[in-house]
């Protein structure tokens, strides 16, 4: 064999390892079925909360609407230091206000806090119209 040839056969190998290495290094993002998710918040600093007690999943419907267990469940209302994250992974985490513990979108999760009828206006950003029906769980601390 030539070195022309061995060169060529090496130079390939090379291209086809440093192919195979790097394709893990390419940022795909996850499909998602809905938009951004929306975190409401309350807008008043403290640590007053209900004393009811919910065990469900949390959930996001196409709209963006953090809700507990489905389409009909309750928008969640967030202690005021709460924060939405994307976890390296992809998935979506939220840091919950009270206790500073990270859940994630589709965890089973026990919250503490209450159920309300009236939409709540002390909160940021405003409940979008899409979220705005169900009824909202002001929430507690998270019990998990």
């Amino acid at each position: 064999m030539t070195t022309y040839n061995h060169l060529k056969i090496q130079n390939l190998s090379i291209f086809l390892l440093l192919s195979i290495l790097f394709s893990g290094c390419i940022n795909q993002a996850p499909i998602k079925s809905f938009t951004t998710p929306v975190l409401i918040i309350n807008k008043s600093r403290n640590n007053i909360s209900m004393l009811s007690s919910v065990h469900s999943s949390l959930y996001v419907d196409k709209n963006g609407c953090i809700r507990l267990g489905n389409d009909s469940g309750p928008l969640i209302i967030w202690h005021h230091d709460s924060k939405l994250e994307n976890s390296f992974d992809g998935k979506i985490t939220i840091i919950e206000g009270f206790t500073g513990k990270s859940i994630f979108i589709g965890d089973q999760i026990t919250l503490s806090g209450g159920l309300h009828d009236l939409e709540p206006t002390n909160v940021t950003p405003i409940i979008p119209k899409t979220c705005s029906n169900h009824g909202y769980w002001i929430s507690g601390p998270l019990k998990k």
